[in-house]
């Protein structure tokens, strides 16, 4: 059955399979038991996931695609197509330190799929995700070039940027080029409040191209007794610049 991608859903399925076959080299796939595939969508990654008998649920928003999912898979007892927005899944119920989550993520939610996922806090091995070569960009660190998404990130741990692929290897094909990423989780004490971490970024990069001392005077802190240069910019500073924030705010409240 030909099945034609839904614009409305961001659906452009990777059909190279020289690609495919690479993204599972990228996947620490020995030292997994469990597999969760966000959109598996026409089952193209899902057929070379199938052949590893890993217990494997996939999250397909598409009612129609479900179920021919569903058909398509029907031998494999190992496997389970659910039809959910994973937005709306409670990720907590499948933590395992042997899960690996799979995903090539619709465009225009893919960062508030990875987000959900880093602020849930389960456990897993690793995420494997293809996102917008852009997008990808602002979710990993780069030296005195940090944004809000990219400390947020790790402060729960810390993507890799794995390799790209062209708009060719999809239908339909998309714009812009596609990156592989990996994300790991840190072992990271999480004493400190990630809610006032969120907030005390939201205020320091209200204005990013403004000294960060702009940001702490929205915070109502005192600036002389920070150990980092308070006429940076928001994106000069370090995470732990950022948590001296958090920490210097938490104490005023």
């Amino acid at each position: 059955m030909k099945i034609k991608p839904k614009k409305s859903l961001g659906q452009n399925f990777l059909r190279d399979n020289t690609f495919i076959e690479k993204i599972l080299t990228c996947a620490n796939l020995p030292n997994a038991t469990e597999i969760i595939e966000i959109g598996p969508g026409d089952g193209a990654l899902t057929k070379y996931l199938a052949s590893t008998n890993k217990k494997f649920r996939g999250f397909e928003v598409d009612s129609k695609l479900n179920s021919i999912l569903n058909n398509k898979f029907s031998d494999n007892n190992n496997m389970e197509f659910i039809n959910a927005d994973i937005l709306t899944v409670d990720l907590h119920k499948f933590s395992s330190e042997k899960l690996i989550v799979f995903g090539n993520l619709p465009y225009n939610i893919s960062s508030q799929i990875i987000l959900k996922i880093l602020e849930e806090d389960f456990i897993f091995l690793e995420c494997i995700f293809l996102v917008q070569k852009e997008m990808a960009e602002r979710f990993i660190s780069k030296k005195e070039k940090q944004n809000k998404l990219s400390l947020i990130t790790q402060y729960f741990g810390t993507i890799h940027e794995m390799f790209d692929i062209p708009p060719e290897a999809f239908h339909p094909k998309p714009k812009v080029t596609s990156t592989l990423i990996r994300l790991v989780k840190n072992n990271r004490d999480r004493e400190l409040n990630y809610q006032n971490f969120k907030m005390v970024l939201t205020k320091c990069f209200a204005n990013p191209r403004k000294k960060i001392k702009t940001g702490l005077k929205a915070l109502n802190l005192e600036m002389e007794f920070f150990s980092f240069d308070i006429n940076k910019r928001p994106e000069e500073l370090v995470l732990e610049d950022f948590f001296e924030i958090l920490r210097a705010y938490e104490q005023q409240i």
